[in-house]
């Protein structure tokens, strides 16, 4: 079974109502529900917990998944010259005009090689760099402001821009919130 699979049975197992009860009574509700939906999926696999990718490759699913789910506007995998960029809040177009109004959000194998070459690419794009947020199983070494949602839970946070990744919907519903004034809405 592959992790969309994994993902979509657990969500169906844990009722797509029920979500969109929790997520319509507060954006805080989706962290307990992606720390939920990951830990049930990692443990699922017969033959022991789900390797390093295949959680970045969940984690990239369910956060499309509740991008849509919380009807936050975003384009995903969007290729922007050499790169391709996993999700863009609210979208690409807007970066031209008012920087500050677009969040890249890319998904990075932390044992990669090719991070701080991703990286540059990003901020080549996104010159405000507190709008670049990276997701990786473990920290990588961005500098800058860029945040770093990691999702190992055994991750020790040793600087500020380092965040657990069952806070990314909170903080990309916070970010439309603020910058563009879209409310916080589920079907």
């Amino acid at each position: 079974m592959d992790v969309k699979e994994l993902l979509y049975a657990e969500i169906n197992q844990m009722g797509i109502s029920r979500i969109h009860k929790k997520l319509s009574e507060s954006r805080e509700n989706s962290i307990a529900l992606i720390d939920e939906l990951m830990d049930k999926c990692t443990i699922i696999n017969e033959s022991g917990l789900i390797s390093t990718t295949d959680q970045l490759a969940l984690a990239e699913s369910l956060t499309h998944y509740l991008l849509t789910t919380m009807m936050l506007p975003s384009q995903r995998k969007i290729k922007i010259g050499e790169i391709e960029i996993s999700v863009i809040i609210p979208n690409f177009r807007n970066i031209k005009r008012n920087s500050e109004q677009v969040l890249l959000i890319q998904f990075i194998d932390s044992e990669s090689s090719d991070v701080q070459s991703i990286v540059s690419s990003l901020k080549a794009l996104q010159p405000i760099h507190h709008n670049i947020w990276v997701i990786s199983y473990l920290p990588v070494n961005v500098s800058g402001q860029i945040k770093n949602y990691c999702i190992s839970k055994s991750t020790k946070f040793e600087r500020n821009d380092e965040l657990q990744f069952s806070r990314i919907m909170h903080d990309a519903a916070a970010f439309v919130d603020k910058l563009n004034g879209f409310h916080f809405k589920v079907f």
